[in-house]
């Protein structure tokens, strides 16, 4: 038998009194809601917990607006700029990531980061960015940067 093309195809069809296993309801209806999970430790679609870090913005030591909580990789390539200092950090240090993506959405959250582009030799010369935080910053919670 042949559909209309614009007959939906309906799957098996369940009386509303057949019974689900007591397992099967437990699992698909005892997950909290993403927007409702506690902030402590966020997952990631492995499962594995991600990295979390609350900073603040300051000048001279005051503090500006209010304490941010980065987690994942922002929380990364936060804690990279911050030990990098002066030196910077650059996508040939640390391969994979996407760092610049990373970088753009710190800027959006209004972190003063410069782009220094640089060129570089080897078997595909080119050109590469290298970024250095401008502002200060100051690790609230999370994991300590070195100094």
């Amino acid at each position: 038998m042949m559909r209309a093309p614009n007959e939906k195809r309906r799957g098996p069809s369940r009386s509303p009194n057949s019974e689900v296993p007591a397992a099967l309801n437990e699992i698909a209806f005892s997950a909290t809601p993403r927007h409702q999970q506690p902030l402590g430790a966020p997952m990631n679609s492995s499962g594995r917990a991600r990295s979390r870090l609350r900073v603040q913005k300051v000048d001279a030591g005051e503090p500006l607006g209010e304490p941010q909580n980065l987690i994942g990789r922002l929380a990364w390539t936060m804690r990279l700029l911050i030990k990098a200092g002066e030196q910077g950090v650059s996508s040939l240090d640390h391969v994979g990531p996407r760092l610049s993506d990373y970088v753009f959405k710190l800027r959006r959250r209004g972190y003063a980061i410069e782009t220094i582009d640089t060129k570089h030799g080897g078997e595909f010369p080119g050109v590469h960015a290298v970024y250095r935080l401008h502002s200060e910053v100051r690790i609230l919670e999370g994991e300590r940067a070195a100094a």
